[in-house]
């Protein structure tokens, strides 16, 4: 599977959040850290944590319908957030792979890691509201 262009949210690109690279077909988004991204000193701030997982699912799916379908609005509904351990000073990246994608709705699974992919910092599931008719 090529790569494609995907769309991020403008504020994507105001915290520094990009896409990395793909990998098995999928965008890896990563970050930078920055001491205006700091909670606790030496941290992410939750919010940026939670910020990369569920651009990471919108991305996955976006990426995936544009593939199979055509481009559509996406809305995320809710997103639950396990956090795992801290994410420290250093770039962060986050994937995801879509559980369940209907008509309407998709359930998609983001993973947040540093280092290693097999320590992971963060979890989320992620539910997106899928619009068709208007590209995203």
């Amino acid at each position: 599977m090529s790569t494609h262009p995907i769309d991020l949210p403008v504020f994507a690109s105001t915290i520094g959040i990009a896409v990395d690279r793909w990998e098995d077909g999928r965008p890896v988004l990563a970050v930078d850290y920055a001491e205006n991204l700091c909670g606790n000193p030496g941290m992410y701030h939750g919010g940026v944590v939670a910020t990369l997982l569920e651009l990471a699912a919108m991305a996955a799916l976006d990426a995936d319908l544009r593939l199979r379908r055509s481009p559509a609005q996406l809305e995320p509904v809710n997103t639950t957030v396990e956090y795992l351990r801290p994410a420290l000073e250093q770039r962060t990246f986050a994937t995801a792979r879509i559980v369940r994608a209907g008509r309407r709705l998709a359930n998609v699974a983001a993973m947040l890691w540093q280092e290693s992919e097999d320590k992971p910092i963060a979890t989320a599931t992620v539910n997106i509201e899928i619009s068709q008719g208007s590209g995203a």
